[in-house]
């Protein structure tokens, strides 16, 4: 089998300003794939906003990649950080809601240890 080229494949400073560039870079290729844009917009902020304060905690030093791609008639988005994972952030008491509109908006979606960081990968209907 012969592995397609991406639709996006991108890295951002973990920095606020990067949730906006990620999600303006998604909703472009939803758009050509025939994705629901407002799902696919939606869910990749909530994982570049995670990534960005809770993974790096706020620490500018950090990458965050965003890549998509087509398979199986699905267009799948991965937000990936290198940060300290999935662990509570002991200076954040958010609202919680992030990860279960991800779910929400994305059918299925995998969360994947990557040793450091975190994969959220995020699986949107094309038509």
């Amino acid at each position: 089998m012969v592995q397609s080229e991406p639709l996006l494949s991108i890295e951002l400073p973990a920095q606020a300003s990067s949730i906006a560039e990620a999600r303006r870079a998604v909703e472009r290729v939803a758009a050509e794939c025939g994705a629901e844009r407002t799902d696919v917009a939606l869910a990749v902020t909530e994982a570049v906003t995670n990534a960005y304060c809770h993974g790096y905690r706020g620490d500018a030093d950090g990458e965050i990649q965003v890549s998509a791609e087509l398979e199986g008639g699905q267009l799948v988005v991965a937000v990936v950080d290198r940060g300290v994972g999935m662990s509570p952030h002991p200076d954040w008491n958010g609202f919680g809601m992030g990860l279960p509109m991800i779910g929400h908006l994305s059918s299925p979606v995998h969360f994947e240890d990557v040793d450091p960081g975190v994969c959220i990968r995020m699986y949107f209907d094309t038509h």
